[in-house]
């Protein structure tokens, strides 16, 4: 399961091929191992996984040999109704058990939920996806296979730019896979070449961004990532009073419907932008330690003559797409995991 996650399967296609390889839901094979039947257990249905199923183990510290306790409570000894615990206040040991996932499949899993993104209607996942974004505008890249597109034509595009409203990106940033493929593939070699070739210098190189430079960068996320969360509170707010006055008749309902219209697209954003900051607030404070492990991942794979979704997930966190225009050359900008831009 782990391994076709890497492989950039979503939960729901990773729950088809499931029941494809007749592989026996978790509630059927303990009922048939203890006896023990959980409620509203179909057992004729023994190959039908839930995508709920699917994430729930994808994002389970116990097959990497954590356990994980108080992760949920109940509101109160009268009311039984479970809450989640925030993970911050979780208890969490490390290392209590044998693991079945090894620490690089669970980053790579991880990295590819925290991207996750939708399918085409063609049914075809680019293995960049949810990996590109606009450098201009930061919204993320749109991967298009259309039928009619021959599978060397498939490309990338600003959603910004392909939603064509005011406000947003004016170029597309359209660059075709087979290009950024053969892109990545030279940049993942070249800098595998420089950590072989001089490791000393290849670790003074990247170290040589100073303290003050990752403190300055971990405080501009820090201050957006405040700053939409504010926000996000401010809308909630103004929400409930749109809906106050609304059923009171202190606004009309036209009105209403436009500033609803207005806040759902604004929170809309916000949501979408909040996990991605957080996921680069992460990468800065993990760079401090990701030379040792960039070093580990140069001497495994040496050479790499075909990039898969795994490999891609392994050494890249994310790739920025720059467009100046149409007489400009587009730029990219390739973030490594662990170690940032070379």
């Amino acid at each position: 399961m782990f391994n076709l996650c890497a492989s950039g399967l979503g939960p729901r296609n990773i729950a088809k091929e499931l029941e494809k390889r007749k592989i026996v839901r978790p509630s059927v094979y303990r009922f048939e191992s203890t006896g023990i039947k959980i409620q509203d257990t179909n057992l004729a249905e023994r190959y039908s996984w839930s995508t709920k199923t699917v994430v729930g183990i994808l994002e389970n510290e116990v097959y990497l040999g954590h356990t994980v306790n108080c992760k949920s409570t109940t509101i109160s000894y009268k009311d039984k109704t479970k809450v989640k615990i925030p993970k911050e206040e979780q208890i969490r040991f490390e290392n209590t058990h044998e693991a079945i996932i090894d620490k690089e499949t669970w980053d790579i899993v991880q990295n590819v939920r925290a991207g996750r993104r939708r399918i085409t209607k063609t049914g075809i996942i680019s293995k960049f996806s949810g990996l590109l974004f606009c450098g201009d505008c930061g919204a993320r890249m749109t991967f298009n296979s259309a039928r009619k597109l021959k599978p060397e034509n498939y490309y990338f595009m600003c959603a910004s730019y392909r939603r064509h409203k005011a406000g947003d990106c004016t170029t597309a940033h359209r660059i075709r896979e087979s290009v950024l493929e053969e892109i990545v593939r030279e940049e993942i070699n070249e800098a595998i070449f420089r950590a072989r070739e001089n490791k000393e210098e290849f670790i003074k190189c990247i170290t040589s961004r100073t303290q003050a430079d990752n403190d300055r960068r971990l405080f501009e996320k820090q201050s957006t990532l405040t700053r939409l969360q504010i926000r996000s509170e401010e809308i909630n707010k103004i929400f409930r009073k749109l809906y106050e006055d609304n059923a009171l008749g202190r606004i009309p309902q036209e009105q209403y419907d436009i500033l609803s219209e207005s806040y759902t697209k604004e929170l809309s954003e916000i949501k979408e932008k909040i996990p991605y900051l957080e996921q680069e607030i992460q990468s800065i404070k993990d760079e401090t330690v990701g030379v040792s492990k960039f070093l580990y991942l140069a001497d495994k794979y040496v050479y790499i003559e075909e990039l898969t979704p795994e490999i891609i997930r392994t050494f890249i966190s994310k790739i920025l797409i720059y467009d100046k225009g149409k007489d400009e050359p587009k730029e990219i900008e390739i973030y490594f995991t662990n170690i940032g831009k070379i």
